[in-house]
């Protein structure tokens, strides 16, 4: 069957990738002033790949809110939480770090709500509102959900999942191997820790969180986040128990030889581990082992109470020694007296220092010491805290009996259970606007008080249940369903008295017809060409865009270098995309530059969709492949005619094959080249409203 076919397509996952990421602010760059790369095509791909693989919506939720949080989750879950690290970050060197943190958590609160709940709570984001039934505390409830992660708006991006080479791939997966065999009962969980640890450097104790600090100077701008250490400067470290504690992972930037000391109990206290600092470098993360921790906390009276460790640095050298960026902590390897220990451990320092083939930021939640309290900011300003909140959702859709909410993962699982009715209508709306044009609920960003009044009501609640009963959250189940009624099969054909009476087809009584996305018209225009290229997944890609587009933007050598061969003619989902300067053919028609979510786009026509399929490069070459398809036909009405069947799947009319025949005559007669005049022929069947509509 035809739609199974297209169901079962590689091109399906494409498709639908394309409108989501549009929802997830989906960008390969990270927004603000410099406007940065951003190495994050890696949950590109996993959304094409869930939509491919019939992913269950629920699971499709939870795993880009929460991965990280699933029990030993796998790289693919913690791709999916790129989510919410495609909130913008700003690299520009003088911006407090801290402001564009809480900058992009409220920007994980509003497109959650938005996407998942079809619920505007940005409105109470500074004050409360008398008609409002949610509140100013609503927001900042919602808030404390997404403030505990480790992203901090640092030019590095950490936390960012490292994808290794594949010699080091195979000695960590040894190391996993390791775990697994000596862990005994707590081994999954040891190869969780272990896996974020080596994989995303997490859990880490950062400079902010430091305690005691004498002479260490805190900066924390964008292009830094670091304590800059003298000689004889020292800090403390929170206190913790250190009895399984093997070593600390020292994430810092050397900036002259020194030597870093870790001590316990006193900033004179007995050393526990050091490490001596190379010269000028970038930032690195190093394993400083700690000597005889347990022994030095028995002779101390310590036991398995908690305590500190005190860092100093010290050399002969004045000026900047070294800055400090994080420091996380080691336990212990398993099996120690096992044959072939010493090799495993061994294995850790050097995964630490591995390079890496690709890095993709993801989410990870904070623990112990580092995790933050949570208050209302009074009249939306982050710098002024009203009374401490705890994570929770608004009691007007908590449901009768809300379960207890603590985390992200919390509230994926109340989001998709089935005491929430919301969640399923959201997306069945969302989903039937894309078919249709016209979703139930026209505002399908606000189902609230002040979005639109729900067309047919009773189908959006069957199609909801329907989704999350019987077909088992199954996108391509309910795709199927719609799509074989009769209501999606009726023509789009109408008359003048139904046009009169229905113009925006509320009554379904014909059937849609509307005007391809930005993606689709540049997708298609390659298909009829045989240029398209089935390549799939990877790095963005360029093809030709008008010249010295980006001179204008801080570019940090960002160059917009046009991809040569097949990556020139692939998806547009493919295409890089920079949000001070997304291509012109997504804006022109009308996409967004991927800043904030975008739940609907306004469909707008203007005489600059039109001078940008006529004369756009990409355009020009897909008409000259047309015209070189048909130049070896005998006659023009014949080429013409080819040129139908192919863009429009009908033979052309007489006056159409007439119209054309004199453009044809008219472009031969400026430089009597037949293909060129063909290929203006060709440029013209691209740009009418039959080949742009879907219908």
């Amino acid at each position: 069957m035809l739609i199974d076919s297209l169901l079962n397509s590689v091109d399906y996952g494409e498709h639908w990738a394309a409108k989501w990421l549009e929802l997830a602010r989906y960008a390969d760059s990270r927004g603000y002033e410099r406007d940065r790369a951003r190495s994050i095509w890696r949950y590109r791909d996993w959304v094409i790949r869930a939509y491919n693989d019939d992913l269950p919506y629920d699971a499709f939720v939870t795993q880009q809110l929460a991965g990280d949080l699933l029990p030993e989750p796998t790289d693919d879950q913690l791709v999916a939480t790129g989510f919410h690290r495609n909130t913008m970050s700003n690299g520009e060197g003088g911006t407090e770090n801290e402001e564009y943190r809480v900058a992009a958590v409220i920007d994980r609160v509003n497109t959650t709500w938005e996407v998942f709940q079809g619920t505007t709570m940005g409105c109470v984001q500074c004050h409360a509102h008398p008609y409002d039934p949610l509140t100013h505390e609503d927001f900042y409830t919602s808030y404390a959900l997404f403030n505990n992660t480790a992203d901090h708006d640092h030019v590095s991006e950490a936390p960012v999942l490292r994808t290794l080479y594949a010699e080091d791939e195979a000695k960590y997966e040894k190391l996993e191997d390791w775990l697994r065999e000596y862990g005994k009962k707590e081994a999954r969980a040891q190869v969780q820790k272990w896996r974020m640890m080596i994989k995303t450097g997490e859990p880490m104790i950062r400079p902010y969180d430091f305690e005691a600090n004498e002479g260490g100077v805190f900066t924390g701008r964008a292009d830094e986040d670091v304590l800059f250490m003298k000689s004889g400067n020292s800090f403390r470290l929170p206190a913790r128990d250190l009895t399984n504690v093997a070593a600390l992972h020292l994430s810092y930037r050397p900036m002259s030889p020194a030597t870093i000391e870790f001590r316990i109990g006193a900033v004179d206290g007995p050393v526990m581990g050091s490490v001596d600092s190379e010269g000028w470098g970038s930032i690195r993360t190093l394993r400083v082992p700690l000597e005889g921790s347990v022994g030095q906390l028995h002779l101390s009276g310590n036991g398995a109470e908690k305590t500190n460790l005190y860092c100093t640095v010290r050399s002969d050298d004045t000026g900047k020694l070294t800055a400090i960026n994080a420091i996380g902590y080691e336990p212990y390897l398993p099996g120690k007296q096992e044959a072939g220990y010493a090799e495993v451990e061994a294995y850790i320092a050097g995964l630490l220092k591995a390079k890496d083939s690709i890095t993709t930021p993801v989410m990870v939640e904070t623990e112990g010491e580092s995790r933050r309290p949570n208050y209302l900011f009074k009249r939306g300003n982050w710098l002024v805290h009203g009374k401490e909140v705890s994570p929770s959702v608004p009691a007007l859709i908590a449901g009768k009996a809300p379960r207890e909410i603590e985390n992200r993962l919390d509230f994926a699982r109340w989001l998709t259970s089935p005491g929430q009715p919301l969640t399923a209508r959201v997306a069945v709306n969302r989903l039937w606007g894309a078919l249709f044009g016209n979703a139930f609920v026209t505002t399908v960003e606000d189902f609230g008080s002040q979005g639109a009044k729900p067309q047919h009501q009773e189908l959006l609640d069957y199609l909801a249940l329907e989704f999350s009963g019987p077909m088992e959250w199954s996108q391509k189940a309910l795709l199927r369903k719609i799509v074989l009624s009769a209501t999606y099969r009726q023509s789009s054909a109408a008359s003048p008295e139904l046009l009169a009476r229905d113009p925006h087809n509320d009554l379904l009584a014909r059937g849609p017809r509307k005007r391809l996305t930005a993606e689709q018209i540049r997708d298609q225009a390659l298909a009829v060409s045989g240029l398209l290229s089935k390549k799939m997944y990877g790095p963005g890609v360029m093809p030709p865009q008008p010249d010295r587009l980006w001179d204008a933007i801080p570019s940090r050598n960002m160059k917009w270098t046009t991809s040569e061969g097949e990556d020139r003619y692939r998806r547009a989902v493919y295409t890089y995309l920079r949000r001070s300067a997304a291509h012109p053919l997504l804006t022109t028609f009308d996409g967004s530059n991927r800043e904030v979510c975008l739940s609907r786009r306004t469909i707008t026509n203007t005489p600059l969709q039109a001078l940008m399929t006529l004369n756009d490069p990409a355009y020009l070459e897909v008409a000259r492949s047309l015209a070189e398809s048909v130049a070896g036909m005998p006659e023009v009405k014949q080429k013409i005619n080819a040129l139908y069947e192919r863009l429009l799947l009908r033979p052309a009319g007489v006056e159409e094959v007439a119209v054309l025949t004199q453009l044809y005559e008219e472009a031969i007669a400026v430089d009597s080249d037949e293909e060129s005049a063909l290929t203006v022929v060709a440029n013209a069947l691209l740009n009418i409203d039959e080949f742009l509509t879907v219908s």
